[in-house]
């Protein structure tokens, strides 16, 4: 079996971020969220990963490379703009060949094993199987598929020219014209990282299950409590991190209370702040603001307060590159 994953989205709802950033590339818990679903398909036991991609594809390929440091084999396929699982299909046929696959979206995660359905699938070999959550029956999350898909969206492309096909679309054609379909329910944790508030959900949900480290430089005044991962480089000054939280290598945090639910990215700097349920990304700079909440601060932009007075709670997206002066 090989793996196909949709990567292959815009993340307009996630802009300003993601006019330089593709989604699939927020770290989630220090970890991008391409990583995070190539984790769910190695558990598959499936080494052979496509991965399509659109807008930022080079820079997907050069943080996940060719797969091989994390046991995978990736092969990449480009399409000019988003369009559909019947024009992936296409870009991946020779990859395929005659092989059944997985299906993963790119920006959804997928966090407990469902090797048990890969291992029914290759057994019984269903035209195509479906993977619903318990709690959102009308949600397909992973499709797998035997050969027989590529008929289905040769005819689908065919009776709906310029439409996009889907997965969803794929499997209903071949239940409809005779095809065996299993479903199964998925009992764990989902999301489809699509706005802010996936970010920052799926963020919290990943930092509960951190195992904590501490490589980093924590000085005598600083404190740690609950699960916290401080990489080698970082430097704690007169802090408080409260877990969970990531203070990632090179990262600087002084006279400042971050946590929960907080990671402060790759030499990043935090000043005279409490960082809490946000996620700031590599080199961003927070001078004294009182309390961030809620927030995600794009690669190298600045945060600063024009007045320093009180401590009221702020919720900012703040993209890459961005200079943000905050007033009361």
């Amino acid at each position: 079996m090989k793996a196909l994953v949709l990567s292959g989205g815009t993340g307009t709802r996630l802009r300003p971020l993601t006019h330089s950033l593709p989604k699939q590339l927020i770290p989630l818990a220090g970890r991008p969220v391409a990583a995070h679903v190539l984790d769910s398909v190695r558990d598959l036991g499936v080494r052979e990963t496509g991965i399509v991609v659109t807008d930022g594809g080079e820079q997907i390929e050069q943080v996940l490379g060719d797969g091989s440091g994390s046991g995978l084999s990736l092969t990449y396929f480009r399409q000019d703009a988003p369009r559909g699982f019947g024009h992936a299909l296409s870009l991946a046929r020779d990859f395929l060949g005659d092989d059944d696959f997985v299906v993963y979206r790119g920006d959804t995660l997928v966090t407990e094993s469902i090797a048990d359905r890969v291992a029914a699938f290759a057994a019984e070999r269903p035209a195509a199987g479906v993977v619903v959550p318990e709690a959102a029956p009308d949600v397909e999350i992973v499709h797998f598929f035997t050969p027989a898909v590529h008929e289905a969206v040769a005819a689908l492309a065919a009776d709906r020219p310029g439409d996009a096909v889907t997965p969803a679309g794929a499997a209903q054609w071949l239940r409809a014209h005779g095809g065996d379909v299993r479903t199964g329910t998925y009992t764990g944790y989902w999301r489809r990282i699509a706005s802010a508030d996936d970010v920052l959900a799926a963020h919290r949900t990943l930092l509960d299950g951190l195992a904590p480290a501490m490589d980093g430089d924590v000085d005598a005044q600083s404190r740690i409590t609950g699960h916290v991962v401080i990489e080698p480089g970082a430097k704690v000054v007169r802090s408080w991190i409260e877990g969970p939280a990531v203070v990632a290598a090179g990262a600087l945090v002084e006279e400042s209370h971050i946590g929960p639910h907080a990671t402060i990215g790759r030499d990043c700097s935090v000043h005279g702040t409490h960082v809490d349920d946000s996620l700031l990304l590599e080199g961003a700079t927070v001078w004294p603001v009182g309390r961030l909440h809620g927030s995600l601060i794009g690669r190298f932009a600045q945060v600063s307060a024009a007045d320093r007075d009180g401590a009221p709670r702020r919720s900012l997206v703040v993209g890459d590159h961005a200079r943000v002066e905050v007033a009361e």
